[in-house]
């Protein structure tokens, strides 16, 4: 069978450390041309990986033919980029978040159904199988109805892409939200659907917010909890998902380790166990950017669209709700200096 054609637009660090690997560990894919207004970017890459391979500075400039574009630019770039690849007839994977509004969402929703093209939103965490199994426990009630969770993740500094566009509001769409939480938000709507209601606070004067804390209410059906999401750029949080329910919390510890477990609730006695004992394929991280890209290769080669693993509609509605959270944003209190 013949491999997927795949151009990388965009030449940054998440490129370099994530996607160019995952294209060249994975057999059914061939990288055919790096795309990215920087030649030398272009080049460092193409000499790092020893590659064979064409470079660009715009996708319309090469001749030869491309299946697939995995876009990794600034955020503000997404929609122009995605609907440029439409009207070429490519599919697209593109870094989360899909685009900075949810006007522009819908516009690269609508351009791709014209040109009947997948979009996938690179939120790559939902491929770790501890995330699948945290899900599975979820929807089979083993642990009963859920009553409160909360997600977080805070590191001081950390991930600097090779472009400062993250510091910019109009470029990034937001800060540590944007950056931290925006994977958070996806498998919350993965896991719980959509909230109620929900409140949103973060620090952010007049750029991009370093710390922000949204509260999210369920209350329809039998649904009845609340739940926290955090994300700093400043604070070292432990990072993970702790799911409370009526007869255990499940806990996924995940950046720092793929190990999902459950603490039961027995009378006075909790009792922890740690799944990775008996199931192999959680014992160690899976490269959730190969999985990711083995995703986008089975959509484009049975023409689907949604799937258990990825779902564009919950991309969009990432957007959506990250729109809404910061128009309804109130300042979260920091005991900063301001001088005189």
């Amino acid at each position: 069978m013949d491999k997927i054609r795949i151009a990388l637009i965009g030449a940054g660090k998440i490129a370099e450390s994530a996607h160019v690997p995952s294209i060249l560990k994975n057999e059914h894919a061939e990288l055919v041309v790096i795309v990215d207004r920087s030649s030398g970017r272009s080049k460092d890459l193409i000499n790092t990986f020893r590659l064979k391979t064409a470079h660009v500075e715009d996708i319309s400039q090469y001749k030869g033919k491309v299946d697939a574009a995995i876009i990794c630019t600034p955020n503000d770039t997404h929609v122009d980029i995605c609907l440029q690849c439409f009207l070429l007839g490519i599919h697209v994977l593109v870094e989360k978040p899909l685009s900075n509004t949810y006007k522009d969402a819908l516009l690269i929703e609508k351009k791709a159904n014209e040109a009947n093209c997948i979009v996938m939103v690179g939120y790559c965490t939902r491929f770790w199988p501890s995330v699948q199994k945290a899900k599975h426990l979820l929807n089979s009630k083993h642990l009963g109805n859920i009553t409160k969770f909360v997600f977080q993740f805070g590191s001081a500094g950390g991930w600097a892409p090779v472009s400062n566009y993250i510091l910019s509001k109009e470029k990034s769409g937001g800060g540590a939200f944007i950056i931290n939480g925006s994977h958070y938000l996806d498998r919350m709507i993965d896991f719980f659907g959509i909230p109620s209601s929900f409140t949103y606070l973060d620090d952010a004067i007049k750029g991009v917010e370093a710390n922000a804390v949204a509260e999210f209410i369920y209350n329809e059906g039998e649904q009845n909890f609340k739940g926290i999401i955090r994300a700093s750029k400043t604070v070292n949080l432990k990072s993970g998902c702790f799911i409370e329910c009526e007869n255990g919390t499940i806990i996924h510890k995940d950046w720092e380790e793929p190990v999902l477990s459950i603490k039961y609730n027995l009378g006075n006695e909790v009792v922890k166990l740690s799944l990775d004992s008996d199931e192999s394929f959680l014992r160690k991280r899976s490269d959730m950017y190969l999985l990711q890209l083995d995703e986008l290769i089975q959509k484009i080669r049975n023409g689907n669209k949604d799937t258990d693993f990825s779902s564009f509609k919950d991309s969009i509605t990432n957007v959506k709700m990250t729109e809404s959270l910061y128009n309804i944003k109130k300042p979260l209190k920091c005991d900063w200096y301001y001088g005189e």
